[in-house]
């Protein structure tokens, strides 16, 4: 889902509001499960490049947790 790829270059580049805005509009529009695990594993590649960015980490959970709803 390119909302997805959007909200993790804006996270990338420290712009966490937009990237927040950006989950929340894929999440609004219904994504998919698949689209959601492949934006979490798209959030452990780029946590396993950048660890110490702590909000994409926050970010991450957000997003595995609605994904248990």
């Amino acid at each position: 889902c390119n909302t997805f790829n959007l909200a993790i270059y804006h996270s990338a580049v420290g712009n966490i509001e937009e990237s927040k805005r950006f989950y929340r509009d894929a999440f609004s529009r219904g994504a998919s499960v698949e689209d959601i695990k492949e934006a979490i594993l798209d959030l452990d590649h780029f946590l396993i490049i950048f660890p110490e960015h702590q909000q994409a980490g926050a970010i991450r959970q957000a997003i595995e947790k609605e994904l248990q709803k």
